[in-house]
């Protein structure tokens, strides 16, 4: 290939052309490459060594593989949304994680709320449940059931660590902040009223 492009300053121009469509060059891309290669190895590669190594779990280690990520979000959707109080405000899309990501929704709610409501759990549960809340903007179907707030959700190599209990009743906690926030709200909107 080198020595075809090498043949004429317009056929490099066209070659230089689909090089970027592809993605770049081998200097551009070697940082995504290296990045790629060391989550790979700290996130896939060395948890099933060190389980393979080990009869006991992995995750006991500090060293939680994909799977092992992945099986922990699923267990904790599953408690959260057979939790009444916590459903009342919350659905994950998909219904049952496919990987150690998901998309959470929030119902009849801000950001700002939900905003607040987080801020109150970290201080008194010491756990931030989500990043990040944003408006549901392009999913019609869950704007037309009311879900005004989303997030994404991902089990990562902190929030593993953390005890099922503890995601449960900070989550528990959180719902009992939005009611408060909520309700609050709506009596400050019907004493203006009156």
């Amino acid at each position: 290939l080198g020595l075809e492009v090498g043949r004429d300053a317009a056929f490099c121009q066209r070659a230089r052309v689909w090089l970027r469509r592809f993605g770049g060059n081998l200097y551009t891309l070697l940082p995504y490459a290296v990045a790629a290669r060391m989550g790979y190895e700290r996130e896939w590669k060395l948890p099933q060594q060190s389980q393979s190594q080990s009869s006991s779990s992995s995750s006991s280690h500090g060293l939680a593989s994909f799977a092992d990520k992945w099986q922990k979000l699923v267990q904790i959707v599953q408690r959260l949304s057979s939790e009444p109080s916590i459903a009342r405000w919350l659905t994950f899309d998909p219904s049952v994680p496919e990987t150690n990501l998901i998309h959470g929704y929030l119902r009849h709610v801000t950001v700002e709320q939900c905003d607040q409501a987080s801020r109150r759990v970290q201080e008194a549960c010491g756990v931030e449940i989500v990043g990040s809340f944003r408006p549901v903007r392009h999913n019609a179907a869950a704007l037309a059931q009311g879900y005004k707030v989303m997030f994404e959700w991902t089990m990562g190599r902190a929030n593993v660590q953390i005890d099922d209990d503890l995601h449960v009743s900070s989550w528990l906690e959180f719902c009992r902040e939005l009611e408060r926030i909520v309700r609050a709200a709506a009596d400050s909107s019907q004493a203006t009223n009156d």
